[in-house]
């Protein structure tokens, strides 16, 4: 009763506000295009703006690694729990959206601890971007059996009041760390390069275009990469589409 009173209110909500099932108020609004742009801010933008003229203080890596290790944290928790939402365990239970948050905290860690006022700015409009994205992705896709959770779990400040747990397979080191993914791979290492030369820089004192010429010259070989990739792809798809019998 509870779940189908929140629904008529949030579809009520959508007709006023222009969003219902499935129908944006906005070209914009949950669409691939945003998730494109949150992925190239994620990765690519911030690796460019935190190794564009570094300053790493030690001071400043010592609390950046803190994020970092937080933010690494909450991934291979969330990682090692195989069910997701509608299943509710582990840090589900305190933020809906716990991968995101870890990311941008690794994220945010690497700002910190390369001094880069433009990569502290962008990490922090970062944020409302994604809430933004998840906030229009419900309301294209409303989920009467999540309605509650939604409204009770944060997404993407935690809460210090865990949901109620469901059942589930519990934590497993062994899935927590395997991550399959290759966008996460891909966002993982350029977060690994982005520390490396942080590091190098502060030891060696390396001189301010440095970072940007390894930045640009890692996006230049993932482009090259993900343009092999996507050719691949296109050419296996279209050998099985002409192997198949007319």
């Amino acid at each position: 009763m509870e779940l189908q009173t929140m629904a008529n209110v949030e579809n009520s909500v959508g007709k006023k506000s222009g969003t219902g099932s499935g129908i944006s108020s906005s070209p914009f609004l949950n669409t691939d295009l945003n998730k494109k742009i949150s992925v190239f801010l994620a990765e690519e933008g911030i690796l460019l703006s935190a190794l564009f003229m570094p300053d790493p203080l030690q001071l400043s890596l010592i609390w950046g690694a803190g994020l970092t290790l937080t933010g690494l944290a909450i991934l291979i928790w969330e990682h090692g729990y195989k069910e997701k939402p509608p299943i509710i365990a582990g840090p589900y239970r305190f933020v809906r959206n716990p991968n995101t948050l870890a990311y941008w905290l690794l994220s945010f860690g690497l700002a910190i601890a390369a001094r880069s006022f433009p990569a502290v700015i962008l990490v922090l409009l970062l944020l409302p971007w994604l809430f933004y994205i998840e906030l229009e992705s419900i309301k294209a896709r409303p989920d009467t059996r999540l309605l509650r959770y939604r409204f009770h779990v944060p997404a993407l400040i935690p809460t210090l009041l865990p949901y109620e747990k469901s059942a589930n397979e519990g934590f497993s080191w062994r899935r927590a760390v395997r991550i399959k993914s290759w966008p996460q791979h891909s966002r993982l290492l350029s977060l690994s390069l982005g520390w490396a030369y942080l590091l190098v820089s502060f030891e060696l004192k390396l001189p301010w275009w440095g970072g940007l010429i390894a930045a640009m010259a890692y996006v230049l070989i993932k482009a090259f990469l993900s343009q092999r990739k996507f050719l691949q792809f296109s050419f296996r798809k279209n050998v099985k589409i002409s192997a198949k019998p007319s």
